[in-house]
């Protein structure tokens, strides 16, 4: 019997794949667990319809993100920082500070640790499905 897989069933298929499988199998676990539905049923119909436009708000995103990640590659922003009599920084510039700084996500921006210096700093930006920028962050002593 074909069935149209709603999820990822291990062994069988991943979502969105028309696939043959014994009837009973169908009858007794698929079906009745919401797995799986007939195809040309209406819940299959709907279930098509929902991963069209599943896939026309992910391209959406994607394109946008690369939009982002082109105006963004290069651009170079500057922060102030306190510091000492012996121009070592008091505290740090975080990923949070970035983000208030740059207009990204946190988790997009790549950084190991926290920045405690003066002077350029290159920081990586990850907008997934290996859409990536680069930017500079100088870091500047406050006036």
């Amino acid at each position: 019997m074909k069935v149209f897989l709603l999820q990822n069933v291990s062994g069988i298929g991943k979502a969105g794949e028309l696939v043959e499988v014994k009837d009973g199998f169908a009858k007794n676990a698929l079906l009745p667990k919401g797995q799986a539905v007939l195809p040309g049923s209406q819940s299959a119909q709907r279930f098509v319809l929902d991963m069209k436009r599943g896939q026309i708000e992910r391209d959406r995103q994607e394109k946008m993100y690369k939009e982002k990640a082109a105006l963004l590659n290069g651009r170079k922003y500057t922060i102030s920082v306190k510091v000492g009599d012996n121009g070592k920084v008091f505290g740090s510039v975080t990923k949070n500070d970035l983000t208030k700084l740059v207009g990204v996500n946190k988790d997009q921006i790549i950084l190991d640790g926290q920045i405690k210096s003066l002077g350029n700093h290159e920081i990586g930006l990850d907008f997934g499905n290996n859409i990536r920028s680069r930017i500079i962050i100088e870091v500047v002593p406050h006036s």
